[in-house]
């Protein structure tokens, strides 16, 4: 089967991560015997037209996405959709399915220019919450999940109760959760990185709804020879950098910044201990997924989403979104060692068995399958 992909930035931005799983996904697809086709907002020092991996990658031009500006988010629409059809009716690639990653602008564009040819959106990571607040962008979403054959979402519950909230009627839908490549994340021997010191690990972008903020304020709790890592960079970092300031942290706590995603298997591999905090009601990150299968022991907040993967005293530990809670586990792990393995190992065997990128390939080549045999009845 011939699949198209649309996606605003696939393989060429290393650290960002939804780019990384839509590369790994496309690679498994090949090796389940589909030709993918992946076009993408190009990059610097990237020529337009390249192969990655048997994948056929086609870059557009086009400005900076912002959801605020309607005038850009247009303009990179039409320039995605020439190319597309560019392709198509030269006869370069003619998909049997086209599957949109996020529902403005690859789902907009996917709806464009499909004609008689089934398409999928598939949301994830932050864009529908943050679209969803703009007027414009909102009804495009909105017009973006009726238009298409079937849309999915790796959270079980935010996700569509934005599309409901907001009137999509097309109730063709379904939850496919991110995948990891556990050929790379995968249980190593634990590394040192800062002598005789204990590793607390976060690794994200830095931004409100991650919880970097509470982690930091939990290290004033935590006992002596602990080290707070995060891995990854964003707008709040230099307001952490003074929080730890403040706090009198300089020495227990470290800002790596962005790392390719074929280094942070050498991070994972520091961590005594991976933080995933949000202050939201919901929270998605593949960092969840490799910590796992790396197998690390993993504290999370007590959320729906982490419920997926962190069952309380498990697979993991689940702690109210309280610096001395969070503190008193963190403690609690580091002085078990036994206890931090069996966590870490209850995890990674989830992950292997339910979350890994050959799962993610199969639900979604079955979703392939379905959608075609569906439109050609």
């Amino acid at each position: 089967m011939k699949i198209l992909m649309v996606i605003a930035g696939y393989p060429l931005k290393p650290t960002e991560y939804i780019g990384q799983f839509v590369k790994s996904l496309a690679i498994e697809l090949t090796a389940l015997g589909h030709s993918v086709c992946v076009v993408c907002k190009s990059t610097k020092d990237v020529p337009l037209h390249t192969i990655q991996s048997g994948i056929d990658i086609r870059c557009f031009n086009a400005p900076s996405l912002e959801f605020g500006d309607c005038s850009l988010l247009s303009k990179a629409i039409f320039f995605i959709k020439m190319l597309l059809r560019g392709l198509i009716e030269d006869n370069r690639f003619q998909p049997d399915v086209i599957h949109g990653w996020s529902a403005v602008p690859g789902g907009v564009v996917a709806n464009n220019v499909a004609g008689d040819k089934p398409n999928i959106i598939s949301l994830i990571g932050t864009g529908m919450r943050k679209g969803s607040k703009s007027k414009f962008v909102r009804s495009m979403i909105k017009i973006s999940l009726d238009d298409c054959n079937h849309y999915t979402s790796d959270d079980k519950t935010e996700m569509f109760e934005i599309a409901d909230r907001i009137g999509v009627t097309n109730k063709n839908r379904s939850f496919i959760p991110l995948g990891v490549d556990t050929t790379i994340f995968k249980p190593t021997k634990r590394k040192e990185f800062i002598k005789n010191k204990k590793i607390i690990l976060v690794v994200g972008r830095l931004v409100p709804e991650r919880g970097q903020l509470l982690a930091i304020k939990s290290m004033m709790h935590v006992e002596p020879g602990t080290h707070l890592v995060f891995v990854g960079d964003g707008p709040d970092r230099s307001m952490l950098e003074a929080k730890v300031e403040e706090l009198g942290l300089n020495e227990k706590v470290s800002f790596i910044g962005n790392v390719d995603n074929g280094e942070l298997p050498k991070y994972y591999s520091y961590a005594d201990v991976v933080l995933m905090l949000s202050d939201k009601t919901v929270f998605s990150s593949i960092a969840l997924f490799e910590a796992g299968a790396c197998s690390k022991c993993v504290i999370a907040s007590n959320l729906p989403d982490t419920h997926l993967l962190i069952k309380d005293n498990e697979t993991g530990l689940v702690v109210d979104n309280d610096p001395r809670e969070i503190a008193t586990r963190i403690n609690f792990v580091l002085n078990n060692p036994i206890k931090r393995s069996s966590y870490g190992k209850a995890l990674c065997n989830l992950v292997i068995e339910d979350y890994s990128i050959k799962k993610a390939a199969k639900k979604y080549s079955e979703l392939y399958e379905k959608v075609t045999k569906k439109c050609k009845k």
